[in-house]
């Protein structure tokens, strides 16, 4: 009879004990702040080229609100951290992932992040864009989600989104002042939800978009549908 060794492994979800492998326990904890910090945002993702889950956790100063930026591997080894300065106390941090690339955003940062999941963090600049009747802006700055293959970034009362990928450019650090549109209010959050609309959560109201509505050539704001009954106050509630 063979013998297999699975001692080199990619583990997952089970751990090695004397007694063999185990499933990992359930509501335990895993990782700590360093000292003088506290957790204020984190959110794990999958490498889409090797499945690797990536743990990104944000911890604050309880004095001076510098916040960092710290990535760990599916074991919870840190791999880098990156300073962000001194924000506002438990910033509203949020996270997009399409075409296998991701922006960290929040009203609190001063630019955007940008990098693949797994990989290094950058600050994301513009890319110029490949039509020429039209001229990149500043990336901007705030929450942000996947819809689609797209972006989405809320900054204030105004929805940016990325060009679309064509077969020659998938990279989605491209926005446009033809492919922005303002809501009546200022946008607290906003997701894609299961049914595949766009919820945008507002300081007039929820709104839903249909994912076809920003294929359409024409500013999306006609095709914008509010939800009875659901009112926000703030991010976060």
């Amino acid at each position: 009879m063979s013998t297999v060794d699975l001692t080199k492994w990619e583990l997952h979800n089970c751990r090695p004990t004397p007694d063999g492998l185990r499933t990992r326990a359930g509501f335990v904890s895993v990782a700590s702040p360093t000292a003088g910090t506290e957790y204020v945002g984190g959110f794990s993702v999958e490498s889409p080229s090797t499945t690797e889950v990536w743990h990104y956790l944000f911890e604050q100063s309880t004095t001076t609100n510098v916040t960092t930026l710290r990535v760990y591997t599916e074991e919870f080894r840190e791999m880098f951290s990156q300073d962000l300065g001194p924000l506002q106390k438990r910033p509203a941090i949020s996270y997009a992932v399409a075409l296998g690339q991701m922006f960290i955003g929040s009203p609190a940062f001063s630019s955007m992040l940008y990098g693949l999941p797994g990989g290094g963090i950058i600050t994301a600049h513009k890319t110029a864009s490949i039509n020429p009747d039209t001229t990149a802006l500043e990336i901007p700055t705030g929450h942000v989600c996947a819809f689609g293959d797209r972006f989405v970034i809320a900054q204030g009362n105004v929805l940016f989104f990325n060009d679309p990928p064509l077969a020659n450019s998938v990279d989605p650090r491209t926005f446009v002042a033809q492919n922005a549109f303002a809501m009546n209010g200022t946008v607290y959050d906003l997701f894609q939800g299961t049914d595949g609309n766009l919820y945008i959560f507002t300081s007039d109201g929820v709104f839903t978009l249909p994912p076809d509505a920003i294929a359409q050539g024409q500013s999306p704001a006609g095709y914008l549908s509010r939800v009875p009954g659901v009112e926000v106050s703030r991010p976060r509630y």
